[in-house]
């Protein structure tokens, strides 16, 4: 069974400063993920408890704005279907692109509404006295 996602939550005025990290890439973007829409606070929709699967496809030119770039497009997704993303299941990734599915269920608003990644301060690096992955995203609040 893998590990819980670990990842720590920092509201610092119009932004949240999310630290996520990971045993293995797919894991770090997978404690990211989870991260983004803890820090959302959603309300999950009472009536309707059904898991829904949006894939997804994503290119860039470097593991920074891909990731940046998959939270992004998970943004978009909660936000067009009012959903909350509960799962992230990888297909492929690499340096320069990521594959998969975010697995969600409906939700009635989220308290705590975010526009999208913002690009400074964003980085993705393992440190290699532990192997572990570590990325520091900042997400724009809709304030």
């Amino acid at each position: 069974m893998p590990d819980a996602p670990k990842y720590q939550i920092v509201h610092e005025g119009d932004h949240v400063v999310i630290t996520a990290y990971g045993k293995t890439r797919a894991g770090l973007f997978t404690a990211a993920m989870h991260a983004l829409f803890e820090a959302m606070e959603p309300a999950r929709h009472p009536e309707n408890d059904a898991q829904n699967e949006r894939t997804f496809s994503v290119e860039a030119e470097s593991p920074e704005i891909l990731l940046a770039k998959m939270l992004d497009n998970a943004i978009q997704v909660a936000d067009q279907n009012s959903e909350t993303c509960q799962e992230l299941r990888l297909n492929l990734i690499t340096n320069t692109k990521v594959e998969g599915s975010f697995m969600g269920c409906a939700v009635t608003h989220f308290a705590k509404p975010v526009t999208g990644t913002a690009d400074e301060g964003l980085t993705v690096k393992k440190n290699e006295a532990t192997g572990e992955w570590e990325a520091v995203i900042r997400i724009k609040s809709r304030v």
